[in-house]
């Protein structure tokens, strides 16, 4: 993606996505954020190529204490 694509990219994900997910109360900055909880750790990654922009999705049980 060319340079500045890729900084419209980065505006538009901040106008519309970043605040959004503050709402979720997700932690972090482009291009990693996560959410934790009791019982689980949530995981966004964004990725940009060709124009398109990725979004990794994952979750993740916190670990129990023993």
């Amino acid at each position: 993606m060319a340079s500045n694509e890729r900084k419209m990219m980065d505006n538009a994900l901040k106008k519309v996505v970043i605040p959004v997910l503050r709402k979720l109360e997700f932690k972090g900055s482009l291009p990693h954020f996560r959410r934790k909880n009791e019982k689980n750790i949530d995981l966004i990654t964004s990725n940009s190529t060709g124009g398109m922009v990725h979004l990794l999705l994952n979750w993740r049980l916190a670990q129990q204490k023993v």
